[in-house]
């Protein structure tokens, strides 16, 4: 009688319960139940580089706290990018920083931050000095010829290039505690010419976005080294940059593509989702 009266009951209400199942599993890949998700939020602005006659520094509420909003699903179709219309000044020196979180599916040649007039150089493909990018087969992201291993999926990595004015190029990647870098030695003067920046997808490109979300992109006009961007990633994803002085642009993608670093190059949308609910870690 009992087992009749399960078997009743789960013919009646089986569809609820499959369909509630269903909804919390969704909840919980977007990071709902994650405890970093009900913790306090940045909102767009909060913290920002302020520029007077005298000085250059950070004011607001530069406290670290996870942005309220990322820039994300990047890989949908259209593609969603920023673009960035502003000529940069050219750099023989610099850091590109920014973060990533790698869902599922795949992903072909994203970029996360590449110059519009960006040239190659060195003999083929072996080197692109204002290029942030994911390989095509997923298992690696490079900044210029050099690569490191991308994070495992579901986990925010921090990626970044540090291009010297003799010709080296490190790129290093940073997540969940772990660190790995690689080098390329060019013997010659690398530089950046002045150009727009693409964040998000490679020239605007379909074929060329990431399958995840992206925050808190920086760049520098001068070489960041290890230290330095270790102490940038202990700030999380919500990082202030560490160097304001030598900042030349500062997109945290917390719900718009504006520069925060009082230069002024705010960026434009194109198909652009803002995400509120994700994992902060």
């Amino acid at each position: 009688m009992l087992l009749q009266s399960a078997m009743e009951y789960l013919m009646t209400y089986g569809w609820a319960i499959l369909a509630i199942a269903v909804i919390m599993v969704s909840l919980y890949s977007l990071g709902i139940f994650n405890l970093s998700s009900f913790g306090p939020k940045a909102t767009a602005g909060s913290c920002q580089v302020v520029k007077t006659a005298t000085q250059i520094s950070l004011a607001g509420q530069c406290n670290g706290y996870p942005p309220k909003y990322v820039m994300a699903p990047v890989y949908y179709n259209p593609p969603q990018y920023v673009f960035v219309n502003y000529n940069f000044p050219k750099m023989t020196a610099f850091t590109q920083v920014g973060w990533t979180y790698y869902s599922t599916g795949t992903q072909s040649g994203f970029a996360l931050v590449e110059q519009a007039s960006c040239g190659i150089f060195g003999p083929g493909w072996s080197f692109d000095s204002c290029n942030c990018r994911f390989s095509s087969n997923d298992v690696a992201v490079g900044c210029g010829g050099s690569q490191v291993p991308s994070a495992s999926k579901n986990r925010w990595q921090m990626v970044a290039s540090s291009v010297y004015a003799n010709g080296t190029v490190v790129t290093y990647s940073f997540t969940a505690g772990t660190e790995s870098k690689a080098a390329d030695v060019y013997g010659s003067q690398i530089y950046v010419p002045a150009g727009a920046v693409y964040m998000g997808s490679w020239q605007g490109s379909g074929s060329y976005t990431m399958n995840g979300i992206i925050s808190n992109i920086q760049i520098y006009n001068t070489t960041l080294d290890e230290s330095a961007l270790k102490a940038l990633y202990n700030e999380g994803v919500g990082g202030a940059p560490v160097d304001v002085q030598h900042l030349i642009g500062w997109w945290p993608l917390n719900g718009n593509a504006n520069d925060y670093s009082s230069n002024y190059r705010n960026g434009q949308t194109t198909n652009t989702i803002w995400l509120s609910s994700y994992t902060a870690t």
